[in-house]
Order: structure tokens, then C-alpha cells, then sequence
């Protein structure tokens, strides 16, 4: 029988939380029980910290909005991507394409008409120039108007997808189709017109015969068609750059500077190009900064670069910047010499 003072110990009332230590409440927690609790402790904080690290990632980028270049925006909008841009002077495109051409045999027969109209040499205006010196200063190259970065400029094989390539005013690029949207306004009359027939028949023929092509003239809105036999986009066999060149060198010069029907006329011909060289000599008629907006309207669906060549004059230099800007093509100054 036990004794009557002494009583049975009666156990502590669980209150939810494990005892200080498992031997006994009173003595302090086990090392064991101190881990755990420093764990637990931890994992907590660690999954606050994590938790508030994204929130704030988050926060930041709804309010820092992230800017590719070749976006839309607004008109004027600042762009972080630079444009490619060459500045080279006539007479040294000329040189370098008289070489290529005394070593090359010419890819059209004789009887075909021929361009005879030769670039005087540097400082020589040449017997019967009507271009009113356009030739006589173009060993220097002039300066930009508004700066800009200059990229590795010309010859980059910038350009659409795989397949050929080609080569216009000295910009190279790659893809299958090719589209040529040309200036015949008025001011082109003389040496730049001529110019512009010969590279254009240049161009053309280094096409490999599996790509396609299309050469769009403009001026005055009704003076805008495809130039050729053929209206709209066809292969680049030895026949057809043989009637093509039959064609060039008919153009005639006339007219305002007017392109927007250019690129609303090769929109609707389908199918898209790969790479599109425009070549201007003078500013937009009418209205050229809604003309500008207007045309990157157009070219951006395409997804190809739109090359952009200012021919002896930097009245459109800044528009055409943008429009290169915007497809992510190429700016060309082809100028002459310091005003």
C-alpha cells in the first residue's frame, strides 16, 4: 500500500507546443530541438525574402518597360537600336564597278541597247554634263547632317532569308526576293539617271536565276508601275534579266518625288519581299514626315529590310534614316562634296 504523503506525478497538460526537451520540461532544449527550431526559423525567413524578391522583380517591370529596337512608338520616339550606314562617294562606287566590269563578260548579248554614259573621273564634269556639277566634287564625301552612329555600313549582307543575294549601290544582302522601289522624278535627269540604269542592271544580274525580283518606278503618283513586261514578281532566268535590261534603259526621268504609291503598289502584289532597296534624290512631295509614318506602315508586315539610299542629297537623310531604322535596314549617303 503506498504511502499516503506520497503521490503520483501527474502529467503536464499538452498545450500545443513539444516540451523543451524530451527528458524533461524544466531542462533546457536539446541541441537537436535548437537545430530544428534554427531550420524551421530559416526556411521561413528564406521563403519571405523569395516571395518579396519577386514581388518587387515584378513591380519593376511593370513600371520599367523593356524597348527593342525596329518597334513602332510613336513618331519621333527615341530608339535604342542603331542604324547601319555607309557614306561613300560616287566616284568611288564608279571605280570599284569598273573594275568589276573589265573583268566580267557581260551577261546580255550586244544587239541589246547599251548604256554608254560613262561617270567622268574624280574632278572632271565631262563634255555635256547637265547634272550641274554633280560630278565635279565627288572625290570628297560630304558631311551627315544630325550625326548618327555609323555602323559597318555597305556591304554587310544584311537581308532577308537564306537563299541568293545581290548588291545595289554597294548595300549587299541575302534572301530569295528582291524588290527595287526607284526614283525617275525629274531631278534624276542626267548622270544620276544613267548611274541608276547601270547599277540597277548590275544588281539584277547578280541574281541567282532560282531568285525573284520586282522594280517598282515612282515620280508622280500616276507615273508609278512596275517596270517590265512582266507586272509583279518573276524568276530571275537569263531571259528575263535580258528583258529587263531592255527596259532600264528606257527609263525616263519626270515628275515629282512622290514613293508612298511605289509601296502601296508592291503591298499589293504578293508575295512578300525579302529585301527592298529604295533610292531617292531629293525630300518626299506633299507632306513627307505623314508620307514617312506611312511607308513604315507598309514595310513592317513584310519583315524585311528596307535599305534606304539617299543619292547626292541629305534633304530626306533623316526620314530615310527612320525608314531603315524601323525595318531594321540600312542608311546609304552616296554625296558629294562639303557645302
Amino acid at each position: 500500500m503506498a504511502h499516503p504523503s506520497m503521490s503520483t506525478p501527474q502529467p503536464t497538460p499538452f498545450s500545443g507546443e513539444p516540451p523543451a526537451n524530451d527528458r524533461d520540461p524544466v531542462l533546457p532544449p536539446s541541441l537537436g530541438h535548437l537545430t530544428l527550431r534554427y531550420l524551421r526559423n530559416a526556411f521561413v525567413v528564406a521563403l519571405l525574402a523569395s516571395f518579396m524578391l519577386h514581388l518587387s522583380g515584378f513591380a519593376l517591370s511593370r513600371i520599367i518597360p523593356v524597348r527593342w529596337g525596329g518597334g513602332g512608338g510613336a513618331p519621333g520616339a527615341a530608339q535604342a537600336e542603331p542604324v547601319e550606314m555607309a557614306v561613300i562617294s560616287l566616284a568611288e562606287l564608279a571605280q570599284v564597278e569598273n573594275a568589276a566590269i573589265s573583268l566580267e563578260t557581260p551577261a546580255v548579248p550586244d544587239a541589246l541597247p547599251q548604256i554608254t554614259t560613262e561617270l567622268p573621273a574624280v574632278g572632271d564634269s565631262g563634255p555635256g554634263d547637265d547634272s550641274q556639277g554633280f560630278g565635279s566634287d565627288l572625290g570628297e564625301v560630304g558631311p551627315l547632317a544630325g550625326g548618327g552612329d555609323i555602323g559597318e555600313g555597305a556591304g554587310m549582307g544584311l537581308g532577308g532569308s537564306g537563299g541568293g543575294g545581290t548588291s545595289f549601290f554597294g548595300v549587299e544582302a541575302q534572301g530569295n526576293r528582291f524588290a527595287f522601289i526607284i526614283d525617275v522624278s525629274g531631278s534624276m535627269a542626267g548622270l544620276k539617271l544613267d548611274l541608276l540604269k547601270r547599277e540597277l542592271i548590275r544588281s539584277v544580274d547578280g541574281l541567282l536565276e532560282t531568285s525573284e525580283f520586282i522594280v517598282v518606278q515612282y515620280s508622280d503618283p500616276q507615273n508609278v508601275l512596275v517596270v517590265g513586261e512582266v507586272k509583279g514578281w518573276q524568276t530571275a532566268s537569263p531571259s528575263a534579266k535580258r528583258a529587263m535590261r531592255a527596259h532600264v534603259t528606257l527609263l525616263e526621268s519626270q515628275g515629282n518625288t512622290c514613293p508612298l504609291p511605289a509601296f502601296e503598289l508592291l503591298a499589293a502584289t504578293p508575295p512578300r519581299p525579302d529585301v527592298v532597296y529604295f533610292l531617292t534624290d531629293g525630300d518626299f512631295s506633299g507632306d513627307p514626315d505623314q508620307i514617312t509614318v506611312d511607308i513604315i506602315k507598309l514595310a513592317k508586315p513584310w519583315r524585311a529590310p528596307v535599305h534606304t539610299i539617299c543619292l547626292d542629297t541629305q534633304a530626306s537623310e533623316q526620314r530615310m534614316r527612320r525608314i531603315a531604322r524601323e525595318t531594321r535596314g540600312t542608311f546609304t549617303l552616296l554625296a558629294g562634296g562639303s557645302p
